[in-house]
Formats: C-alpha cells, sequence, structure tokens
C-alpha cells in the first residue's frame, strides 16, 4: 500500500499487512516514508500520528465528551460524534449504543458532538425522549402556564391558573400570564380558559376588586336585587328605618323586617331584635 511512497509518515495498526512475511510486510521496503506500525486503544484516537518513535501513552488521547472512539485497537485521528437528540458526559468511550445516550424528556438536542441536552423553556413541556428539535417541546394548553425549564409532562410542568383567573393562550410562562376575573365577577375553579368562565357575582353580593373566587356579602340591613354588581355602595341597598335582615347577602328589600316581625313570622330570636336596634342606631349616628 505504501511500499516505496516519499512522504507517508503516519503511525498505521495495520495488523494483517504486519502479518505479512517478507517484502509482502508492508513495514518493509519503505522507500523514503517513515510509516510505523502503532495501535490506540478502544476509546482513544491517535492525536499525534506523526510521533516517531511511537508511543501509545504519548501518541493516543481519549475520546473526549460528546464523542465515543472504535470498540477495537485502531489507528483514528478523530473520535466519533454522538448525533442529534443524544449526549455524552463520559471521556473514553468506544461504543455509541453504551456512549451516546438519548436526551431525557423535557430536553432535545438539536446539534452533533454536545455533552448535555437542552432544556425545553419555560411555557412548555417534553415528553419524549431524544428529540432532536426545539419544536418537539410542547406548549402548556390554555388556563395553564409554566415557569421552569425542562419539564417532563403537561400533568407535573404546567400549572392550572388559580380560581379567579383565567388563560385563553398557550404557552405561557408566568403566573401573571393568567387574567383576572374582573369586578362583579368571579371564578371559583381552576384551569379556565376563557372570560366566560368568570360568572357574575350573584344577587345579595358584590365583587369591588379582580381576579377574585368568591363575591363580598352586602352586610346586614343591606339587600341586593341585581348580579354582576361591583360597587358595595350601589349594589347593596339599605334597609329603611327601624328594619334590618336577619342574615347577610339578602336579596330582596322582603327580606328587610322589624323584629317584631321577624318573631311573628317565629323566628324568636332575640339577636334579630339586636340587630334591628343596632342597625336603628346606626342610622341616627348618620
Amino acid at each position: 500500500m505504501f511500499r516505496g511512497a516519499t512522504a507517508f509518515e503516519q503511525t498505521l495498526c495495520g495488523g494483517a499487512w504486519l502479518s505479512l512475511t517478507g517484502s509482502a510486510n508492508a513495514f518493509n521496503n519503505l522507500g523514503l516514508s517513515t510509516a510505523r506500525y502503532g495501535c490506540c486503544s478502544p476509546g482513544t484516537f491517535m492525536a499525534q500520528p506523526t510521533l516517531n518513535p511511537f508511543n501509545a501513552t504519548t501518541a493516543c488521547e481519549a475520546c473526549p465528551v460528546g464523542q465515543y472512539g472504535s470498540t477495537v485497537d485502531d489507528d483514528i485521528t478523530s473520535c466519533h460524534v454522538c448525533g442529534t437528540g443524544k449526549y455524552n458526559e463520559q471521556v473514553g468511550q468506544s461504543s455509541e449504543s453504551i456512549a451516546c445516550q438519548n436526551c431525557g424528556t423535557g430536553k432535545y438536542n438539536d446539534q452533533t458532538g454536545l455533552s448535555a441536552c437542552q432544556d425545553c423553556g419555560t411555557g412548555k413541556y417534553g415528553d419524549q425522549v431524544g428529540q432532536n428539535s426545539s419544536s418537539a417541546c410542547q406548549n402548556c394548553g390554555m388556563g395553564k402556564y409554566n415557569e421552569q425549564v425542562g419539564q417532563s409532562s403537561e400533568s407535573i410542568g404546567c400549572q392550572d391558573c388559580v380560581a379567579g383567573k383565567y388563560n385563553d393562550q398557550t404557552g405561557l410562562n408566568s403566573s401573571s400570564a393568567c387574567q383576572d376575573c374582573g369586578t362583579g365577577k368571579y371564578g371559583d375553579q381552576v384551569g379556565q380558559n376563557s372570560s366566560s368562565a368568570c360568572q357574575n357575582c350573584g344577587m345579595g353580593t358584590y365583587g369591588d376588586q379582580t381576579g377574585q373566587s368568591s363575591c363580598k356579602n352586602c352586610g346586614l340591613g343591606k339587600y341586593n336585587e341585581q348580579v354582576g354588581q361591583s360597587d358595595e355602595s350601589i349594589a347593596c341597598q339599605n334597609c329603611g328605618m327601624d328594619k334590618t335582615t336577619l342574615t347577610t347577602n339578602s336579596i330582596t328589600a322582603s327580606d328587610c323586617k322589624t323584629g317584631t316581625a321577624f318573631r311573628q313570622e317565629g323566628i324568636d330570636s332575640a339577636s334579630a331584635e339586636q340587630l334591628r336596634i343596632a342597625y336603628n342606631n346606626l342610622n341616627k349616628c348618620t
């Protein structure tokens, strides 16, 4: 192969050539070349192929991370690279099947020869191994968000918007991306994906803040016959003088009665009379 060559200087691991006898041996009658016999062990490569005399300890180096070498003694001058969707964090590896591991869930790798995989970004998750593109990372669905990288499933990585909020977009990466239900409304379920999930505050209640999971009751001595109210002073109407309600969140003026009326209806409650007196005194002070 290189008998009589004039400029060949590489060290070769040609076991079959060396075994030939006489002038057939490739390392006899070299002419002006300086070809040498030498081998690097599995998982290494010949970093200095022109070293003379050849010394494996000096000439051979371990394959770096992200790469692998031969499974047998060889004279390769560079190692093979792990493909996309894979990684290798160990030096001196000799087999692709052992050296190059699939990127785990929540990760991907779109380059060759790397020692680590890249995380799926916030707002996303990846539930398959060995992925070779960021497009393999899926968006969290509507009604959800994700603030962490490298998440492996929607159920673990993507969090529900809390009650009182909703999210009508995919791939959002912060709880602040969940939008508030407006005033006069509330949301009592998590993970809602539309403003239509926000319900009107019922009669007897009001909502003067956004993003609430429940509405506030009109107080004793007040009632509200309208839904979706946001201002207490407008929503909650006062019972007349000498009248009150037995409970909060009353929904009609007919709930406003005197203490005598409560007793006549079979509600033998001193507290009702006390409420009437307290409300009456409140009116006198204003």
